[in-house]
């Protein structure tokens, strides 16, 4: 295989197989097109490799201590040194995928030096968010991974619905505040940048209007932004990458091929619930002489698209490392079929990578660039009590209503001769009686609430 991966880069290579990260990252920082995801979603029991959903954890909690998968450390060692050795150089984890000590081990393992590999990490979503939290959880890494610096370190996402000791990030509280937690999170990246705990920093599922409160914090932006993109997301996030790509933000897919192993698309989007099965795909592929994951990646990668394909299979990761060294490119033609099927993109489907902008930010948006998105479920629950007292009050007020209009027709008329004025009758005891009359008024304040859904 490293053979075949050899002769491909030196016959067919045309297009660039790195790029220079810009913003915040050091120098000369050469981030590789192509890299290999280890966040899996088979991690709930112990698969063999090649097992679908693939199981990438190594059975360890993730470091506060709540959060792990079964023991798949074999399969995730063999998968991580196999990448490396065929001269794949770009590894993407998280503190959150629970296998930063075992990708630590397949580095070691893999005979690769150092300074050769590019090791992609990310902090928050599963833990806190916040400026001492994001350096604990950096430095916390490098200790995981048995490293001295990390590559690249992402925000996993905008928000991350852990408490934390940084007020404004403290989810649910009264003192949270998205955009500020946002900002002191990416100010203490930018501190671990400085203190060269790492090389570059970045963000994860960030929409334009995140990096906008960057851009007004007048902070250095991100190097990369990683979100989920393939066919089906191409209205949907296409937007976005425009934007970063135009202030120098790499964009990296993440979930390129479409997630086959676990995830099928409704029939309203895909007449075969894989992207890698749609017979228009795979017709490109065959005149190409690709497969159709090749396709995939090779459309990503003609629009200047870093991607992140996982697999635990030696000839796929082959493969897939192979699409950015053909000096294939797709026709125009190709292009818009492949661009067609966005057209349907998130409407009808809520997996959680399911996101962009426009109409499908709620899908799976976990962010928000308001002041006071915090999630309260006290201030549901006064809501729910406020919202029940008011149905009771009026269901109250019908019956009283009703009650007296049918005391009014049981009631005899009683008129003086040719007047036509209706008497009063007498009340006992000799009293007058009066007409009654009822008044009732509710009121209830409105509070705008904004609010943030997370999807891990």
């Amino acid at each position: 295989m490293f053979l075949h991966i050899l002769l491909l880069s030196s016959v067919f290579a045309s297009r660039p197989t790195t790029v220079t990260l810009q913003n915040a990252a050091i120098e000369d920082v050469r981030f590789p097109m192509i890299g290999l995801g280890t966040g899996g979603y088979g991690n709930d029991e112990v698969r063999a490799q090649g097992v679908y959903p693939e199981c990438w954890s190594d059975g360890t909690l993730d470091p506060d201590g709540t959060y792990g998968g079964e023991n798949c450390s074999s399969s995730v060692l063999n998968a991580v040194v196999s990448f490396l050795t065929m001269e794949g150089s770009r590894i993407d984890s998280s503190n959150s995928y629970q296998n930063m000590p075992i990708i630590g081990e397949a580095m070691n393992a893999s005979g690769i030096l150092r300074g050769e590999i590019f090791l992609t990490s990310k902090i928050g979503s599963s833990m806190p968010m916040g400026y001492n939290e994001t350096i604990q959880q950096v430095l916390g890494a490098l200790k995981s991974y048995g490293t001295d610096y990390i590559d690249l370190v992402l925000i996993h996402w905008p928000t991350s619905q852990r408490n934390s000791t940084d007020p404004v990030c403290d989810y649910g509280a009264g003192t949270y505040d998205g955009t500020e937690c946002r900002l002191q999170t990416w100010k203490a990246l930018l501190y671990c940048l400085e203190m060269g705990y790492i090389q570059a920093a970045g963000v994860s599922n960030y929409r334009k209007e995140h990096l906008q409160e960057i851009i007004e914090a007048s902070l250095e932006l991100p190097s990369v932004n990683q979100c989920p993109f393939n066919p089906h997301l191409y209205d949907a996030q296409s937007e976005l990458l425009v934007f970063c790509q135009e202030n120098n933000i790499v964009f990296n897919s993440y979930s390129p091929l479409g997630i086959p192993d676990v995830h099928t698309y409704p029939a309203t989007i895909s007449a075969t619930g894989k992207i890698i099965e749609e017979p228009h795909i795979v017709d490109i592929g065959f005149s190409h002489g690709l497969t159709a994951a090749q396709v995939l990646l090779l459309w990503q990668l003609q629009k200047g698209i870093a991607v992140n394909p996982r697999s635990m299979n030696a000839t796929h990761q082959t493969d897939n490392l192979a699409a950015a060294l053909f000096s294939v490119n797709l026709t125009s033609e190709e292009n818009d079929i492949l661009e067609a099927y966005g057209a349907n993109d998130c409407a009808d489907d809520k997996w959680f990578e399911c996101c962009g902008s426009g109409s499908h930010v709620g899908v799976c948006d976990p962010g928000s660039s308001s002041k006071s998105d915090a999630k309260s479920w006290p201030m549901y629950l006064i809501l729910l009590i406020a919202g029940l007292s008011i149905v009771g009050a009026l269901i109250f007020i019908v019956i009283v209503l009703l009650f007296q209009k049918q005391s009014d027709l049981d009631e005899p008329d009683v008129f003086e001769d040719g007047t036509g004025v209706r008497a009063v009758p007498s009340a006992p005891h000799g009293d007058i009686g009066e007409t009654s009359r009822l008044a009732a008024h509710i009121q209830l304040d409105s509070h705008s609430i904004d609010y943030e859904t997370h999807y891990t």
